[in-house]
């Protein structure tokens, strides 16, 4: 069994203080089954709303000048603090029938994963590529495998290997040098260059199609009942700039139903990102 010394799981929450607030909610749900350790990066804007009581729900704060954008995530591995680390999307919820320490028993060993939709042997309609495959396998010489990664939920064990794939992809992020790129929320996705920096090290997912976390909107918006969502998922996941009136009830009840667990009677209601982010208006 791992311990909260060595492995931990990690929170971006920048540049708007409502993923302060999500980053709170997920923490709780976290921390209601199981004592792990949390690290929150943030920024001084996203943790406005948080008082002292919510922000000592977290272990560790890391305080960052990150631009608030896509890219955020690839800074992972610097900046955790932990050798084995689980990142996490701000805007996900821990559901409550398993701990987070089955997972890292699940994942202890793996050098890195998350969760893939396709890959150019089996490419998912579902997801992008985010650029043209043509173009990324001349630009960057790729006659392997290239995934369709999705970064809300990613785990990764420090090496010099690591190191460098998002050291890479930090690179990728910053002059990516294809013609054209999907965007969102006005900017270049760090899936990209997670897509690219993966496949020029031959690294791949340690299960293809993982899926620990539901994300309502990749399945029509329906939602399954709660036994089945319990027992086959790891998390709930709100991403995208719209949530539907199912999700977020179902949202909410989970938060209300922990937050008690540790000591907690205050929650914040999950609100839909294009309603608080011009940005995502156009995504």
């Amino acid at each position: 069994m791992l311990t909260i010394t060595d492995s931990g799981i990690l929170i971006f929450a920048l540049g708007h203080p409502y993923f302060g607030r999500y980053a709170f909610n997920l923490a709780v749900t976290i921390k209601a089954v199981e004592n792990i350790a949390i690290a929150l990066v943030h920024d001084s804007t996203s943790i406005t709303h948080l008082d002292e009581q919510q922000l000592a729900i977290f272990d560790q704060l890391i305080p960052s000048d990150l631009p608030a954008n896509c890219g955020a995530k690839l800074h992972a591995y610097d900046l955790s603090p932990f050798d084995k680390t689980l990142v996490l999307d701000a805007d996900m919820l821990w559901l409550p029938l398993h701990k987070p320490s089955e997972l890292f028993d699940q994942l202890s060993g793996i050098e890195f994963t998350g969760i893939t939709e396709g890959s150019t042997d089996k490419p998912s309609s579902n997801y992008f590529f985010w650029a043209s495959v043509e173009e990324i396998r001349d630009k960057y010489k790729l006659d392997g495998v290239i995934y369709q990664w999705r970064t809300e939920v990613m785990y990764f064990e420090k090496s010099e290997k690591i190191k460098k794939i998002f050291s890479e992809a930090i690179s990728i992020n910053k002059n990516h040098g294809l013609s054209k790129v999907k965007e969102f929320a006005e900017g270049v996705p760090d899936e990209l260059a997670i897509n690219i920096a993966t496949a020029k090290h031959g690294i791949g997912p340690h299960t293809h199609n993982w899926q620990p976390s539901f994300w309502p909107q990749m399945h029509g918006n329906q939602i399954p009942q709660a036994d089945t969502l319990y027992r086959e998922y790891y998390l709930l996941s709100a991403g995208g700039n719209m949530n539907t009136e199912n999700t977020k009830q179902l949202y909410n009840r989970i938060v209300q139903a922990q937050a008690p667990k540790v000591g907690l009677s205050f929650c914040f209601p999950l609100q839909s990102k294009y309603q608080f982010l011009t940005e995502r208006r156009k995504s």
